[in-house]
């Protein structure tokens, strides 16, 4: 039975209020944002499992305000982690001399918050929903020990482009970052003043609803719940007063965030990764998500072969939106429970196959 709309957003409400608020400090300086759910029972009794969540393109970890608290009631015993990736909520930017927006740079900083959660000994579930999918994808290839369970929400992998685009790719990154660095950037490496180029909103209703309106302009048959645009809009704004709107708001993620790619990986390199995955893997679409090329899919489907396979009603924030986030949630734990059974399984019987070999008289 699907969870209903009310169970899941007082279930939510609950374990979010016992969430945390932590920063990571990486190697290089910047600082991620991380939200983490952690039960009472894993400080009396231990952690038995990690779980990773990653955001889409301009979210952050409020993305995942009712799946997280629902894994956190449901696995007491794991440790779950939101972060926010660089420019995004209320994690750092990048360095004005920095690529603001490579995939392979946000599986890093996956890479950087296990080090730093000290979660580098053991593996993980990873969550990720759109753009945090494919950075999910790229780092289960890379790091397959580490990696137990992958759960791809509305989002199967890296975006390809043609090889023979390439040429056409960088150039549109460097006259973009030509033109606007002297704007963000006028007096040097300096972020205080790209957020004084910001633009101001009168009010957070304003900005809500601009966050949906968004949605609804993307692809397909999108769109977005106010309580979801209101949940990533309070995490991704700051006061900003004028003597024009005294309630201003303006957004705090990095500009350069919707400025083209320098690089994008090509179809074969994405079907690699695909290909290179070990753990078990959850997709799960919704009916009016982002729509996908049928081809493209279909590769991805044989060469990823998801063990869990479902498509849901609901919009691209399908796990955020409570109307629909009952059913996504409702998934996700049915897969979790089964890869859990069968690793306790696995275990329980390469034990018992080793008891069988050893000498009697070591027993």
């Amino acid at each position: 039975m699907a969870r209903s709309m009310t169970t899941v957003a007082t279930a939510a409400l609950a374990a979010t209020a016992a969430s945390v608020e932590r920063s990571l400090v990486c190697s290089d300086g910047v600082k991620l944002a991380v939200r983490q759910w952690r039960s009472s029972n894993v400080e009396t009794t231990g952690t038995t499992g990690r779980i990773m969540c990653l955001h889409g393109w301009l979210d952050n970890c409020a993305s995942f305000d009712l799946v997280a608290p629902a894994l956190s009631q449901q696995f007491p015993s794991h440790d779950i982690v939101a972060l926010d990736f660089p420019g995004h909520g209320l994690s750092s930017h990048k360095s004005a001399d920095a690529p603001p927006q490579l995939l392979a740079e946000y599986a890093f900083y996956v890479a950087e918050a296990v080090d730093c959660l000290e979660w580098s000994q053991s593996s993980l579930i990873v969550v990720g929903h759109s753009m945090g999918a494919g950075v999910g994808v790229a780092y289960a290839a890379s790091f397959p020990e580490r990696v137990s369970s992958l759960v791809l929400l509305e989002g199967a992998g890296p975006l390809a482009r043609p090889a023979r685009d390439c040429s056409k790719h960088i150039r549109a990154a460097i006259d973009r970052r030509l033109s606007y660095n002297r704007v963000l950037y006028p007096n040097g490496n300096t972020h205080e003043e790209s957020k004084k180029a910001a633009r101001v909103y009168p009010s957070m209703d304003v900005a809500v609803n601009t966050r949906r309106t968004t949605a609804r302009l993307s692809p397909g048959k999108q769109s977005l719940s106010h309580e979801a645009a209101q949940a990533l809009v309070e995490r991704s704004t700051l006061s900003t007063p004028t003597l024009e709107h005294p309630k201003g708001i303006s957004f705090r993620h990095d500009p350069r965030l919707q400025w083209p790619s320098l690089q994008y990986l090509t179809h074969e390199q994405v079907e690699a990764l695909w290909k290179d995955i070990q753990c078990p893997t959850c997709l799960l679409l919704a009916t009016n998500g982002w729509p996908f090329d049928t081809k493209s899919f279909d590769t991805c489907k044989t060469l990823l072969q998801p063990t869990h396979f479902e498509t849901l009603d609901g919009s691209h924030h399908f796990h955020r939106d409570p109307e629909t986030a009952g059913p996504v949630i409702d998934q996700v734990i049915a897969f979790l429970e089964n890869e859990n059974s069968a690793t306790l399984l696995n275990n329980n019987n390469a034990a018992n196959q080793e008891e069988e070999t050893l000498p009697s008289n070591t027993i």
